[in-house]
């Protein structure tokens, strides 16, 4: 059994490899862990130190979570006989969270809910029991290739009906999990808004040369910006006085790093801004905006692995020309982008 799973892995690897495509937030994966049963006492005291193997499927709705389901085996051997044993087989929702910014180490924990099949005597197939299981883990994701991710996880779990009384279990255990994400020409685009009668009857020329790439992606980054107007998407914002981003900007973000994804040739100049009630004079609000471009680009640069150069940080925004009789704008009191041709 683990060496057809370990054939199935490599298998999966050397064809996303041989792919060489981006990656999309699709992954799946194989783990093995030791296990350690807590309670109650006749396993504790009546079997040895287990062990557990499985899969995982997970999709990263963002870069902070993953949802995803899980399939595992757990297995602990009777120290008197080694034919009888305790076997463990849950299928479980899996909720991860990550705590960091960066795309190649990330801090994160999950949870588990889910329902096991427990079964005794495993060689005999004696008694069986379902029960409901449920855990929570940490753990680190070290992305070595683009396609390559390897975790540490330690975690805890609760299951009902474990033991060969019935009663339920606690379990620690810890392990590797080896997985690879899925190349982005596997899985099919689904757009998020539906197509209209409208757009349908449209003609578009698809002829070379007579799209502008720059109009287009500014037209995009427009949509996003007018989502955050309209308040249909958190903005990006900062600590007052500060370049120290809060988490509410990460979905504008992460909208705006999938846009340059899909234009990775261009370049994008990033303007900073401050408060209205900014004090700090004209010199210190320059850099103040600047140092929050800085941030944006920073992020955007560690989370989407943006080629070299396609981000350019600026300070405050240049204000259009104003005619005469007519009284100067207010400046931008938020993050803008300029493509650039």
């Amino acid at each position: 059994m683990k060496k057809t799973l370990r054939a199935i892995l490599l298998a999966l690897l050397a064809t996303a490899a041989a792919r060489a495509e981006d990656r999309s937030p699709i992954s799946v994966g194989l783990f093995g862990l030791t296990a350690v049963p807590l309670s109650p006492s006749e396993i504790t005291d009546g079997y040895e130190m287990g062990s557990a193997y499985g899969a995982r499927l997970r999709h990263e709705v963002n870069d902070r979570w993953t949802l995803g389901g899980q399939f595992a085996n757990h297995a602990f051997r009777s120290k008197a006989d080694g034919q009888r044993s305790v076997t463990l087989q849950s299928v479980v929702f899996v909720a991860q969270r990550r705590f960091f910014d960066s795309r190649t180490w990330m801090p994160f924990a999950n949870a588990t809910l889910g329902i096991s099949r427990n079964r005794r005597d495993y060689f005999s197939n004696v008694r069986i029991n379902n029960g409901l299981t449920a855990g929570l883990g940490v753990g680190t994701q070290w992305n070595f290739a683009d396609l390559a991710a390897l975790s540490f996880e330690l975690s805890l779990r609760h299951v009902d009906k474990a033991s060969p009384s019935g009663k339920a279990a606690k379990i620690a255990d810890a392990g590797i999990l080896v997985s690879f994400y899925l190349p982005e020409g596997w899985v099919p685009l689904i757009p998020k808004e539906e197509l209209s009668l409208e757009d349908l009857e449209t003609p578009l020329d698809s002829a070379p040369g007579q799209v502008d790439e720059a109009l287009q992606m500014q037209g995009e980054i427009n949509r996003v910006l007018q989502q955050i107007e309209d308040g249909q998407t958190p903005p990006v914002t900062f600590e007052a006085g500060n370049s120290i981003m809060l988490t509410t900007s990460y979905e504008a973000l992460d909208n705006i790093g999938a846009i340059l994804r899909r234009h990775p040739e261009m370049k994008v100049r990033v303007y900073g801004f401050v408060e209205e009630e900014f004090v700090g004079g004209v010199v210190r609000g320059e850099t103040l905006a600047l140092a929050r471009a800085e941030a944006v680009r920073t992020y955007l640069n560690q989370n989407f692995r943006l080629p070299d150069g396609t981000l350019i940080s600026a300070g405050l925004p240049p204000l259009p020309a104003v005619l005469d009789g007519q009284e100067p704008p207010p400046p931008a009191r938020h993050i803008s982008f300029e493509v650039l041709p």
